[in-house]
């Protein structure tokens, strides 16, 4: 397997093509203009994400995908801070956000509290025989871009870090047990579906399997 990162603005625009057709696959949308409104959204944050890809040894197929987004001033907002709090589930003075029902997900101005950042457009490859893609690929790579992700974001001396949830209990015990995620909010972006806002602060230094697969920067 190859490891690629692409710093903030310098991903080419054919390689993000193809990161696009994975990320947001025709058939998840209704229609043409569903699918361009979403990837225009993921777009605003171009310029301040670290996308991290984790493919084939062929060097071919996507087995797994995310972006690290930047917050390196209160005027920088992350994506899960456009999401209203449904329910507060932590109320640790460790974590650095404003929570109340009914409002934003705040990260307080606090400068002391960046850079943080998010871990966003996480996607894992289906299930896909012939490509070689079973379930124990599939899992194997989520694994992966998550080690990926924590490399780089202890790397670059993040001091919070968010990530959103909307998997089965099993994926929850994975960020929390393995990732160390702890759930602190769940969240509404108004369109009914909730989802679980998690919190993470890094660590001194990286968990010692944090990753150290072959990489290839551009």
């Amino acid at each position: 397997e190859v490891v690629r990162i692409f710093e903030p603005g310098q991903i080419p625009s054919s390689v993000l093509s193809y990161v696009e057709e994975f990320r947001f696959p025709r058939k998840d949308f209704l229609s043409i203009n569903e699918r361009k409104k979403e990837i225009d959204l993921d777009s605003q944050y171009h310029d301040r994400s670290v996308y991290a890809l984790y493919l084939s040894s062929n060097n071919e197929t996507i087995l797994a995908c995310a972006k690290i987004i930047y917050k390196r001033t209160a005027l920088e907002k992350l994506p899960i801070e456009f999401a209203k709090i449904v329910e507060i589930t932590d109320t640790s003075s460790l974590i650095p956000v404003t929570m109340a029902i009914d409002t934003f997900f705040s990260i307080k101005e606090n400068p002391e509290f960046f850079p943080a950042c998010e871990i966003g457009g996480l996607r894992v490859a289906q299930i896909n025989p012939d490509l070689g893609i079973t379930m124990r690929v599939r899992y194997q790579a989520l694994d992966a871009i998550l080690k990926i992700c924590h490399a780089e974001i202890h790397k670059r001396g993040f001091r919070h870090f968010f990530l959103t949830c909307i998997g089965t209990p099993h994926m929850e015990r994975l960020y929390h047990d393995r990732y160390y995620f702890n759930e602190v909010a769940k969240i509404s972006y108004g369109d009914g579906q909730t989802w679980k806002a998690l919190w993470r602060l890094p660590f001194t230094h990286a968990p010692k399997d944090i990753l150290l697969h072959e990489r290839i920067d551009y």
